[in-house]
Order: C-alpha cells, then sequence, then structure tokens
C-alpha cells in the first residue's frame, strides 16, 4: 500500500488519489485529482493517474483525454503511452493500440505490463505462437504477473499442450 511506503499518513491530496484508486475508490481518487489540478501544478502524473481511474469507471472518453494530457506534459514517459494503447485495445483500434505499444517499448523496452499487452494483440490476431512468447518474455521481466501466468496456460490448453497449460498454472 502507498500509505505504507510513506510511513505516515499521505500529506498530499495526490497521495491521498492514490490510496483511493488502490482502494478501487475511483470517484473519490478522480474528485482529488480535480482538486490538485484546481490547486497545483499539473502533472502528467495526475492526468495518468486521472484517466487510469476514469477508465475503470468506464469514462472512456474522459480517460482518453487525460492520457493524450498526460502524453503532451511528459511524452517521454512510457506508462502513458502503454495506458493509451490499454485503451485502445479496449475499444478495438488495433492499429493505433499497436502504435502506441512500440512507443512505450521504445522509451522502456522492458516494462511487463506493456508486452503482456501486445501478447493479448498478438492473441486477438490468433498469432498463438507468437502470444505465447510475449507472454513469457513479460514474465521474464516480472514473474509475479500473475494475469501473464493465467493467459499463458489458457493459451496452452486451447492449443491442447496440456503438460505446458499446467506448467504455467504451477508457477502462477
Amino acid at each position: 500500500h502507498y500509505a505504507d511506503t510513506l510511513n505516515r499518513e499521505p500529506a498530499t491530496g495526490y497521495q491521498k488519489a492514490i490510496l483511493a484508486y488502490e482502494d478501487g475508490d475511483f470517484k473519490t481518487c478522480i474528485g482529488l485529482c480535480n482538486e490538485v489540478a484546481a490547486n497545483q501544478e499539473q502533472t502528467g502524473s495526475l492526468f495518468l493517474l486521472r484517466g487510469a481511474a476514469r477508465h475503470q469507471l468506464g469514462e472512456t472518453a474522459l480517460a482518453f483525454a487525460d492520457f493524450n494530457e498526460a502524453q503532451r506534459l511528459t511524452p517521454d514517459q512510457p506508462e502513458t503511452f502503454h495506458n493509451l494503447s490499454l485503451l485502445y485495445f479496449a475499444t478495438d483500434k488495433l492499429g493505433l493500440a499497436y502504435r502506441m505499444i512500440n512507443q512505450a517499448l521504445t522509451l522502456g523496452n522492458e516494462h511487463p505490463e506493456t508486452v503482456y499487452l501486445l501478447g493479448n494483440l498478438k492473441y486477438a490476431e490468433g498469432n498463438y505462437e507468437e502470444a505465447i512468447e510475449l507472454y513469457q518474455l513479460s514474465l521474464s521481466y516480472n514473474p509475479k504477473l500473475f494475469k501473464a501466468h493465467v493467459q499463458l496456460a489458457l493459451l496452452h490448453f486451447q492449443l491442447e499442450q496440456d503438460v505446458q497449460a499446467l506448467v504455467a498454472i504451477g508457477e502462477a
């Protein structure tokens, strides 16, 4: 939990917004982000956080606006492009998702969540062997990325590779 890393109660509105997000209270998170935006310097991190909360609430257009503003403020942050790729993937704009993933990986090539998402894109296209390689690569960056283990196991089962599926489940 973010407050644990601070060893005290959160001191800023932004820190409180992070806690609200982590607790799944996305509306409170958005409200706190709005307060911070009105009273302090607007940062890419602030827009990423608010955009992520909006995405969780299904407010796709507002999430896009926040992620685009984050990209404008911090054009060198792979997380910005990763979040945009998530939205493009969720709205079935796969070409744009690929562009954002490539940009994210150019800026930070060992981002396990982005590599995992690229695996999902390959899976959606039916490129199963490439998807497996990407899920495995994402796990090499973060062996605790549970959803990659699960997706890998499901894909192995789908391909009737039961032994590999059981190995993937065992490693999850």
